[in-house]
C-alpha cells in the first residue's frame, strides 16, 4: 500500500468535511458537555480555505489509491510576549484525523512525519499537541512517536451534584444524559411513550433541551427535562416571552424518593439557566401532588398567578395500546440569584 502525502487544495472541502465529521462524532460522543453532535460539516468553507492559504497554517491530507484517508491540521504559534516567558515559535497541530478502515496502517505515523518536515521547514524545532484524557489510543500513537507530556489541564464539572441521601449507599451524581445511556434509561423508566428518551435526546442535540439524569453508581434513578424555550402551554408563554426555562417531567425511582434527588435535579437545572443568564425557572405541578408543591415552595418556587389549568394528552405504549392522561396544574417560578449558582 501507498501512502500519498500532499497539502490540501479548496477541491478537498467535501472529502476533509467527512474526515472532520469522523473525528468529531468521537468527541461528542465522549464530551457532550463540551461538543455539540451535528450532522453535516462542522467547518465552513471560508474557515478550511483559510486555513489551507494562510501563511502559517496548513491542512495536510493523506491518499492511498486515490482515495483522502486522513489529514492533519498545522499552523505556527507564537507565545505571548511577556517576562516570564521565553520567545518560542512552534508549530501546534489541531487536529489529526484517519478514516475509520484505514486505521493502524501507518499513515497517521506518515502524517505526522510531514508534520515535522513542515515545521523544519519554517525554521521551527518543536511541536505541541493537545489530547483529550479519553483518547487512550491517540495517546498511545503520539508516545510511540515521542511526544511526552509537558502540562494537564484539569477541570471541575461543577453541575455534577454528588451528596449523599440519608439512605443511599453511593453517592448521586446529576449529569446531561448521552446517546450510549439511551438503553439504561429505557429499562430504568419503561413508561411513557417508548421514543420518549430517544426523542429528549435528539432535542438535547438541537441544543433545545438539557436531559438531566441522577445516577446512583452505574444506575439512573431520577430524571428532569430542562426546556430552554419554556413551557408549551400558551399563556404561560405568553406571559415570560421566552425568558423563563421550564423543568417539565421531574421524576424519582419509588425506592430512592425522600433523599434529596429531586433537589439534586432542580438545582442541576438552575445551575444551568443561571450559566446561560436567565433570571428565573418555572414549572408545573398537579394541583393533587401536595408533597411536590411543598418541596418547590421549600426550594423558592412561587405561583406564578396564572390560574389552574389543564394538562391532557396521549401516547401509543409500549403494549400498543393508547393511554390517556390528563393533570390541572398551577405554575411555579423561581428568581434565580447568579451569585449562588455561578460563584466559584
Amino acid at each position: 500500500m501507498t501512502v500519498y502525502v500532499r497539502e490540501a487544495t479548496r477541491a478537498d472541502y467535501a472529502a476533509l468535511s467527512g474526515l472532520f465529521e469522523e473525528i468529531d462524532r468521537l468527541h461528542s460522543e465522549h464530551l457532550p458537555e463540551i461538543f455539540r453532535a451535528r450532522r453535516g460539516p462542522t467547518r465552513s468553507f471560508g474557515e478550511i480555505a483559510s486555513l489551507i492559504e494562510g501563511h502559517d497554517s496548513d491542512i495536510l491530507v493523506a491518499e492511498v489509491d486515490g482515495v483522502m484517508t486522513g489529514c492533519a491540521i498545522v499552523y505556527t504559534w507564537q507565545s505571548r510576549d511577556r517576562p516570564l516567558l521565553e520567545p518560542l515559535r512552534y508549530a501546534m497541530v489541531d487536529t489529526i484525523v484517519v478514516r475509520s478502515g484505514y486505521r493502524r496502517m501507518g499513515i497517521g505515523r506518515r502524517l505526522m512525519m510531514h508534520v515535522e518536515l513542515w515545521a523544519q521547514e519554517r525554521g521551527m524545532s518543536r511541536i505541541e499537541l493537545n489530547v483529550f484524557e479519553f483518547n487512550t489510543d491517540a495517546l498511545a500513537f503520539y508516545k510511540a512517536l515521542g511526544y511526552e507530556t509537558l502540562s494537564r489541564r484539569l477541570v471541575k464539572r461543577l453541575g455534577d451534584l454528588e451528596v449523599s441521601g440519608s439512605m443511599a449507599t453511593l453517592p448521586v451524581v446529576v449529569r446531561a444524559a448521552t446517546r450510549r445511556d439511551l438503553l439504561q434509561l429505557e429499562a430504568a423508566f419503561p413508561f411513557g411513550p417508548p421514543e420518549k428518551h430517544a426523542e429528549r435526546l435528539d432535542r438535547q442535540d438541537r441544543d433545545k433541551v438539557v436531559y438531566l439524569i441522577a445516577w446512583r453508581g452505574d444506575q439512573p434513578v431520577g430524571h428532569g427535562l430542562l426546556k430552554w424555550d419554556g413551557a408549551s402551554e400558551g399563556h404561560i408563554r405568553a406571559a415570560f416571552g421566552g425568558t423563563c426555562p421550564d423543568v417539565e417531567d421531574l421524576f424519582v425511582v419509588e425506592a430512592s424518593r425522600s433523599q434529596g434527588i429531586g433537589t439534586q435535579i432542580l438545582q442541576a437545572a438552575e445551575k444551568l439557566a443561571t450559566y446561560r443568564g436567565f433570571s428565573r425557572l418555572g414549572l408545573s405541578v398537579d394541583l393533587r401532588n401536595v408533597a411536590a408543591r411543598a418541596l418547590y415552595e421549600r426550594l423558592g418556587y412561587r405561583d406564578a398567578g396564572l390560574g389552574p389549568y389543564a394538562e391532557r394528552g396521549h401516547f401509543i405504549g409500549r403494549d400498543g395500546r393508547r393511554e390517556y392522561w390528563e393533570e390541572t396544574c398551577v405554575y411555579l417560578v423561581k428568581s434565580l440569584d447568579p451569585t449562588v449558582n455561578t460563584r466559584s
